[in-house]
């Protein structure tokens, strides 16, 4: 091959390099804007922003506009009026057993937790004779730390 052949080539490789590289930067640029299209819209869903826009993703109401406004505040509070049914939650009876129960100060199993029976501190409840028989129960089996042993000592 004589020189204007290696130019050639030369100029062809450089030509494709140059493409490759512009492609590539095409790809990560498209990533990038996908991203944060996508981070846009989750953090305007997440402040709700996004209520009273008729569901237009690419528009929004400020923050500094919809903080104070009385009347975005009444279309929230008529949005979550709409869309909370209040008959669902009145009408669990464990639930209601459950404030009757607390009403009168019966604790049940938590009676030890709340009467002040149960020591705070960990170490005092993970060695109470009754966690480890719990443990043993349940087919734990525990080692003494002060075995020289199992210490290293």
């Amino acid at each position: 091959m004589n020189y204007v052949q290696w130019v050639w080539e030369f100029e062809s490789l450089k030509r494709r390099e140059l493409q490759d590289h512009k492609n590539k930067m095409e790809l990560v640029e498209s990533v990038f804007m996908a991203a944060s299209k996508t981070f846009r819209e989750t953090l305007i869903s997440l402040l709700g922003l996004n209520i009273g826009t008729g569901g237009k993703p690419e528009t929004f109401v400020p923050l500094v506009y919809s903080s104070g406004r009385a009347e975005t505040v009444s279309e929230l509070m008529k949005l979550d009026e709409a869309g909370l049914s209040t008959d669902i939650a009145v009408q669990n009876e464990q639930f209601d057993t459950l404030n009757d129960r607390l009403r009168g100060m019966d604790f049940g199993d938590l009676e030890p937790v709340f009467s002040g029976a149960l020591s705070p501190d960990p170490h005092e409840r993970w060695n109470s004779p009754e966690n480890q028989q719990m443990l043993r129960d349940l087919g734990i089996e525990l080692f003494d730390s002060k075995d020289p042993l199992i210490s290293g000592d």
